[in-house]
């Protein structure tokens, strides 16, 4: 199998659906609320390529997803639906150096201190499914169009280390594309990132190098 579709209900089931009919040799799997890791693993050693397809945010299920993906040498693409927008990406293969969890604190970053949004993946992550998240189908072939142009894109040794990400606005279709820079120090990086990626480093070397040369 070359492509494994893990998804829960209702949004992340629209997305395997047209996944899975656009390509012969995917398959579908909707996982419960917490799998066990070893039937996690198993899953995952099936594939080339996951798809993690959700109705909304779950960090801590998302990132187990992305460490047996890791573990097993395979390309991940998360799309979930976030709110007012709908995210496809980072795509991670085993040469990204980033990971989910890179993702989750950027966007903690972006939000700001008075910012709710621990308190929403809390509850998200303690409550993976429920209620229905809603979506429009103009989003799912929007999302499933662009999924599957960047896991052929996985594929290409230039791109292949970039962690590429979509959001897409399910009202007006616009769609805002950037790549993801890993936090340092993640479960991927292999070596240390370059200094100007490295943001709370960098600033500690600015101000201990300027205490040096006020000493």
């Amino acid at each position: 199998m070359s492509i494994l579709v893990l998804h829960d209900d209702d949004f992340g089931a629209a997305v395997a659906s047209r996944l899975c009919s656009a390509s012969s040799d995917a398959a579908a799997v909707r996982l419960d609320d917490w799998p066990c890791p070893e039937e996690l693993d198993s899953l995952v050693a099936t594939a080339h390529q996951v798809v993690f397809a959700w109705s909304r945010p779950v960090q801590r299920l998302e990132s187990a997803v992305d460490s047996a993906a890791l573990r097993h040498g395979v390309t991940l693409l998360p799309v979930v639906a976030e709110g007012m927008a709908t995210r496809v990406g980072p795509l991670l293969t085993p040469r990204t150096p980033a990971t989910v969890d890179c993702y989750y604190r950027r966007r903690a970053q972006r939000a700001g201190a008075h910012s709710r949004l621990g308190a929403v993946h809390t509850h998200f992550d303690d409550h993976p499914t429920g209620e229905p998240a809603g979506y429009l189908a103009a989003t799912i072939a929007t999302v499933c169009g662009l999924a599957r142009h960047l896991l052929r894109a996985s594929a290409d040794e230039d791109t292949a280390d970039q962690a590429r990400l979509v959001l897409v606005h399910p009202l007006t279709g616009e769609a805002a594309g950037s790549v993801l820079l890993g936090v340092h120090g993640n479960a991927r990086s292999r070596a240390p990132f370059p200094p100007e990626q490295r943001t709370f480093a960098r600033l500690r070397g600015i101000v201990r190098d300027a205490m040096e040369v006020n000493a």
